[in-house]
């Protein structure tokens, strides 16, 4: 074969190979032409939706089309074909948010956006929805080195934090803006800014520090610190003040704060010890089986709560405030948390039977009702004061943080989390 043939023979191999590549590349180029206003184009715009405690904020992407002279916003409350109604039309075509404020707390919202063109409107991008609701959850990812904040329905994370080391425990000042956390293991106690997350205040100051509460009264942050002290630490002046030390391993906090008084369950005493507000001890309440893990004061029925670990069974009691004698309420296995039923006479007790974990409504009595199942290890829990809403964070299968209802009926989930430690309610 001739130099000039093998050339020709080379060409043609060339375009024979670049004629397929070059009418994919054109039928690619007309699939990014077709036109948004045909029925079966789907429109590319996708709406992200966040829901506040009184309004849900809207967002969409810029489509890239130049043919388009706006759009129209949908809304529906039930998410049914049929149901959904202008909520906003013939919207700048430059504008990429809207803020929806005629909205109802724990109601779910539906919406979709649709094109404008001249005399002629798209098919319905992809549907949204948000609820907003009172209170945004914070979640203390121990193994993750995150805090995160959450909307109400967690439907999305509002504000990652990324800790030098693994966060333990944490409060919330919602009225001052700040948050407290503690970091057992580096010895590091952090104040930080609700909104940006910027460190406002550290100190070193503390051995061991291990569980922490807010008290409003006393616009303040009481810290335990598990080699055997309590400390009191105001945001203003980040060196916290020793207040007590003669505890030896104390393992939970509470604030009662209308009656004034500060409780710390200490575990190698074996006692709950009470507090005033100025440090002072004021009463001393001795276990009755086992080691006191978690002690709960109801300032709206007057009554406290203990419950108590022991290697054979966990033990649950309860009195009246103004009594000397605890009632024996319940035992079980494993009782890993207890929260009050805000605003009703009685707890959520966490149980957990060897398999499986689950939260169990107890009244004052001791009756058992209506018990939420199908978790493999909750860690746990905490009751949204605004709505009674109950938070739970489960180790196992689900590994997240999920919400329900007062009626059980869930709410939300987040599921994007390594180890949860503790949630809490900002």
């Amino acid at each position: 074969m001739h130099r000039g043939e093998e050339y020709l023979s080379f060409l043609q191999l060339v375009i024979f190979f670049l004629i397929p590549i070059f009418l994919y590349l054109s039928a690619c180029s007309e699939r990014k032409k077709e036109n948004p206003f045909e029925p079966d184009v789907s429109i590319p715009v996708t709406l992200d939706l966040t829901a506040y405690d009184s309004y849900i904020e809207i967002k969409w992407n810029d489509p890239g089309l130049s043919d388009i002279t706006g759009f129209n916003l949908y809304r529906s409350d039930t998410g049914e074909p049929g149901s959904y109604a202008l909520f906003a039309g013939q919207i700048s075509p430059e504008t990429r948010q809207l803020i929806d404020q005629s909205v109802i707390q724990q109601q779910k919202y539906y919406y979709y956006l649709t094109l404008i063109g001249i005399n002629e409107e798209s098919k319905p991008s992809r549907i949204a929805s948000a609820m907003p609701g009172p209170g945004f959850p914070w979640v203390v990812d121990k193994w993750g080195y995150e805090l995160v904040k959450l909307t109400y329905d967690l439907q999305k994370p509002l504000l990652r934090i990324q800790t030098p080391w693994p966060p333990h425990d944490l409060a919330i000042a919602s009225h001052l803006g700040i948050g407290l956390v503690v970091y057992p293991s580096s010895g590091k106690v952090q104040i930080f800014d609700l909104v940006s997350a910027v460190i406002l205040a550290q100190t070193n100051a503390i051995l061991y520090p291990y569980a922490v509460e807010f008290d409003s009264t006393e616009s303040a942050f009481w810290i335990v610190d598990s080699s055997g002290f309590l400390y009191k630490l105001y945001p203003d002046f980040p060196e916290p003040l020793r207040i007590y030390d003669q505890l030896d391993r104390p393992v939970s906090i509470t604030c009662a704060e209308n009656a004034g008084f500060l409780y710390v369950s200490d575990s190698k005493l074996q006692k709950v010890l009470q507090f005033k507000r100025n440090g002072e001890l004021s009463a001393e309440y001795t276990n009755l089986r086992g080691d006191p893990y978690k002690f709960l004061h109801d300032e709206i029925y007057d009554r406290v709560w203990l419950l108590e670990k022991s290697s054979g069974l966990d033990y649950i009691y309860t009195r009246e405030f103004s009594d000397t004698i605890f009632t024996f309420i319940d035992s079980l296995n494993t009782a890993e948390d207890i929260e009050l039923m805000r605003g009703i006479n009685g707890i959520y007790l966490v149980e957990f039977d060897g398999i499986n974990s689950s939260v169990v409504q107890l009244s004052a009595s001791g009756t058992r009702q209506i018990a939420v199942t199908g978790f493999t290890y909750l860690i746990d829990i905490d009751v949204n004061k605004y709505d009674f809403s109950l938070l739970t964070l489960d180790l196992g299968l689900t590994n997240g943080i999920l919400t329900f209802y007062s009626n059980n009926i869930l709410l939300g989930s987040y599921r994007s989390l390594y180890l949860p430690q503790k949630v809490v309610i900002e």
